[in-house]
């Protein structure tokens, strides 16, 4: 079974760049820029792991995660919110989110979890 990553985020830079990576691991890639997209990504397809940014159209950051908690069991997907603001990560672990990171953090953090889910899902 194929991992599948959705990378929801208005930045083009953080989405060619981890979208490429995670190609290149074989992963399937769906991308958005909007909030009701993503959900519907979500319900369609999904994904192993979920890459954000909070800034997001039609469907706020904070609504994505609140309909996600909703659409999901828990621990049944990662969810890396990238954002610079420390203070936001604990704020964000009350709706599942299982990392903040910084937009230098993104790649490695991403792939880590990547790995771990192949992992699971091989065994």
């Amino acid at each position: 079974m194929m991992t599948v990553a959705l990378l929801l985020t208005k930045d083009t830079e953080i989405r060619d760049t981890v979208s490429k990576c995670l190609e290149e691991s074989g992963i399937e890639v769906l991308t958005s820029d909007s909030g009701d997209g993503g959900l519907a990504d979500v319900h369609d397809k999904k994904p192993g792991i979920v890459v954000m940014d909070m800034n997001l159209d039609r469907v706020s950051g904070l609504d994505f995660l609140t309909l996600l908690h909703f659409l999901t069991k828990p621990g049944e997907m990662k969810v890396v919110v990238v954002d610079e603001a420390e203070r936001v990560a604990e704020e964000l672990k009350d709706y599942g989110v299982d990392a903040v990171v910084g937009r230098k953090g993104v790649v490695t953090q991403v792939m880590s979890m990547i790995g771990d889910i192949a992992g699971k899902v091989a065994n």
